[in-house]
């Protein structure tokens, strides 16, 4: 029998490279469609929903409020944090895109039925969840000693 795992993970990684090469539209209709539930959220709320790093969600979300779609404001006691809301014509921009949405999604997952879809969740998600384990096998402790006396340098693939 042959041990696929690796071919999966690659092509989970293409899938998920091209998806995000249909433009960073994704990620800011994600950003979007994630406000449109709340009256704001901080950027740091945004970050760990959408599971990307700050300085995307910055990028994203000024790139929103340059188009008139999100607005921030500083959250009072917080300098560290900003507080974004989706605005009216982000709104009507995201219900705008919902045909298009529901287009890109029916010819994506076209053949597969709903049993399947739940099942490759389920795959996806606890492959997700053992992510940061797996990870940590990635990371070795370099058991020399480092030229300033210290062993505990690391070294990452």
């Amino acid at each position: 029998m042959t041990d696929n795992r690796m071919e999966v993970l690659l092509t989970v990684s293409r899938l998920q490279a091209r998806i995000s090469n249909t433009g960073s539209s994704v990620a800011r209709f994600s950003i979007l469609y994630a406000l449109s539930d709340s009256d704001s959220l901080s950027q740091t709320d945004l970050r760990r929903l959408l599971g990307i790093n700050a300085s995307a969600v910055t990028r994203h979300v000024q790139h929103l409020e340059g188009s008139g779609l999100v607005t921030r404001e500083r959250i009072p006691g917080d300098q560290r944090n900003v507080a974004v809301s989706i605005t009216p014509a982000g709104m009507q921009l995201l219900k705008g895109c919902e045909n298009n949405r529901e287009s890109f999604l029916s010819t994506l997952f076209a053949g597969l039925s709903h049993g399947e879809l739940t099942t490759l969740l389920d795959i996806v998600s606890s492959m997700e969840s053992h992510l940061d384990r797996a990870t940590e096998l990635c990371v070795r402790k370099d058991s020399t000693i480092a030229d300033n006396g210290s062993t505990d340098d690391k070294e990452t693939l």
